[in-house]
């Protein structure tokens, strides 16, 4: 895979648009929250994000040219927009359902 700063943004946006389409129907398929169920597919879609963004954030660190800057600066906001997405979830933000998480895998582990 090589990093096309003309097509990232657009890559991005269409990566993010399927995570919370995924995120919305995990959160619709499910009201007993477990880790396999929720967690792992969450930390998946951050880990398929890094690895996506990570790249073009390094070349922006390294080599910081105005193509890149221009690539970098256009994601910004379309990243921003996705975590404040995912922070204002009301079912994402409440703490019983992790609580109910970590007491169904401490019951796992004794």
């Amino acid at each position: 895979h090589s990093l096309n700063i003309q097509t990232f943004p657009e890559q991005l946006e269409s990566q993010l648009k399927h995570h919370l389409s995924r995120i919305q129907q995990l959160l619709a398929t499910s009201t007993s929250w477990t880790w396999d169920n929720l967690i792992e597919p969450l930390e998946t879609m951050e880990d398929e994000l890094e690895r996506l963004w990570a790249p073009l954030s390094h070349l922006h660190a390294v080599v910081n040219n105005e193509a890149l800057r221009h690539c970098y600066q256009t994601c910004l906001p379309i990243l921003t927009r996705y975590h404040t997405t995912i922070g204002h979830d009301k079912m994402l933000c409440e703490e019983k359902m992790y609580h109910d998480i970590y007491n169904k895998n401490m019951l796992k582990t004794h």
